[in-house]
């Protein structure tokens, strides 16, 4: 999507085309989404999603 935004910015591509670019892009990283996460049910582990982050003041 930075490629698309960038070449807007500069002029370099009007409003459809970047618009045109960042929904392929899209469509392309869900498509990627799906088939990772397809991969990772059919393996047995949940579908749901942690980042693993923690609440609270860090350990130093």
């Amino acid at each position: 999507l930075r490629r698309s935004a960038r070449a807007w910015l500069a002029g370099e591509i009007d409003d459809a085309r970047a618009v045109e670019d960042m929904a392929a892009r899209y469509r392309r990283l869900c498509a990627i989404w799906k088939q990772a996460r397809a991969r990772v049910v059919g393996q047995g582990h949940s579908a749901t999603f942690t980042s693993g982050l923690t609440t609270g003041a860090a350990k130093t």
